[in-house]
């Protein structure tokens, strides 16, 4: 197995970032078409449409990343994150676990305030396990690549 310099360790990362806010987009597109849905509006099929554009422009991106940059052949350790540049090891780690702290947050809101909405049959219309499940993987996904990316910037201008 061939070295993985932290160069590519880093390229790496901010194709993950990328990546990942492709797939929110896609997620947010998907809740509000559910909700759009739910609700019965009158832009369900512009939001439908939407859904469609985001999933397109996500394997789309995909595809020119891919074969853009050749460097990403290194199989588990892009997967799992296994980075041995100390740099792109702690922005990988200050991600993770930010997110981990949000992500739990939100979830003992939910628990908190579900039978509150389980109870309301205005609000168990639209907020429903696949819809609050939809807005936990927004929620990580918004934040790791943005924690991501703006440790990224901060590391290639100081």
């Amino acid at each position: 197995m061939e070295k993985w310099n932290a160069e590519q360790q880093i390229k790496t990362l901010k194709y993950g970032a990328y990546t990942t806010l492709w797939a929110a987009a896609m997620f947010a597109a998907v809740l509000t078409n559910n909700i759009a849905e739910s609700l019965a509006l009158s832009y369900q099929g512009l939001v439908s449409s939407a859904v469609i554009i985001t999933a397109l422009g996500f394997v789309i991106y995909s595809i020119r990343w891919t074969s853009k940059y050749k460097i990403f052949t290194h199989g588990w350790r892009e997967m799992l994150g296994l980075y041995s540049d100390e740099f792109a090891r702690d922005t990988n780690h200050k991600a993770n676990t930010l997110t981990l702290y949000v992500v739990l947050l939100v979830l003992v809101a939910g628990f908190l305030l579900g039978d509150i909405v389980a109870r309301d049959d205005g609000l168990s219309q639209w907020f429903n396990m696949a819809n609050y499940s939809l807005a936990l993987l927004i929620i990580g996904a918004l934040l790791w690549s943005g924690t991501v990316l703006y440790l990224l910037r901060g590391g290639e201008d100081g």
